[in-house]
């Protein structure tokens, strides 16, 4: 048996590297994604690339433009509240309908997700543990919804978002941020066994424009400290730029 990876499953592992790269920001907002680099990065051929970017376009993380090729989908106050608000009108919709057909096995379901979530830390040396803890929990809260095209579209803006969840989660108030986020998940556990409707898509809702309000935050005090560089540069005035006296 050969020991080459078949062409299908190397696809396969490319789309998955490069969408990691994308949701990581290692491939960050707005660049532009040239197949042949990405090509001899992943030891893949250039339509092995094409192929995954036109996939990923599908998802919103590549903007493919005619005779211009592909970027990385840009992030901007305005991406971020259109996303936002189209996940979290949908993502209540779903929940509540799980609430109102989820049974015992949906509980279960539920109760066991919100324990590995709470059992899984966010070290370094578990990169994708708690993120897919955390996946697998808002999974667990809409199982019940009885729309399976809803559900769909709900998974695709629950990725979407990921970026901006990871942005969340940096720099300056991180842990206080992360704490909050705990609870959270914990209020909304509370309010979805109870049934309670109308507590939960509230939760929901607040749940969701916690991270949008955070990342908004953080790309107005990029801007503001980029406009700070502009006004009052570091760097001295080059001395043939001043007349001597």
């Amino acid at each position: 048996m050969s020991g080459d990876v078949p062409s299908a499953s190397k696809t396969e592992q490319t789309f998955w590297a490069v969408r990691e790269a994308l949701l990581s920001c290692e491939l960050r907002p707005g660049d532009r994604l040239k197949c042949n680099v990405l090509a001899a990065r992943y030891g893949v051929s250039p339509s092995a690339i094409r192929e995954a970017l036109s996939r990923l376009s599908s998802e919103g993380l590549v903007v493919a433009t005619p005779q211009r090729g592909f970027r990385a989908a840009p992030i901007s106050p305005d991406s971020l509240l259109d996303v936002t608000e189209a996940r979290m009108e949908i993502e209540v919709l779903c929940l509540a309908r799980s609430l109102r057909c989820g049974g015992l096995q949906w509980e279960s379901r539920l109760i066991a997700a919100a324990h590995v979530l709470r059992g899984t830390g966010r070290h370094l040396g578990d990169k994708y543990g708690w993120r897919d803890a955390h996946s697998k929990f808002h999974e667990a809260l809409v199982a019940a919804c009885d729309n399976e095209t809803l559900l769909q579209i709900r998974r695709n803006l629950f990725e979407q978002t990921e970026r901006y969840r990871r942005m969340s989660v940096l720099g300056h108030g991180s842990d206080g941020r992360i704490k909050k986020t705990d609870a959270d998940h914990q209020l909304l556990l509370n309010a979805a066994l109870a049934r309670d409707v109308d507590k939960a898509i509230t939760l929901m809702r607040d749940h969701i424009g916690a991270t949008s309000r955070t990342v908004l935050q953080m790309i107005e005090q990029a801007k503001a400290d980029s406009d700070e560089r502009v006004l009052s540069p570091s760097r001295p005035l080059k001395r043939s730029a001043a007349r001597r006296p």
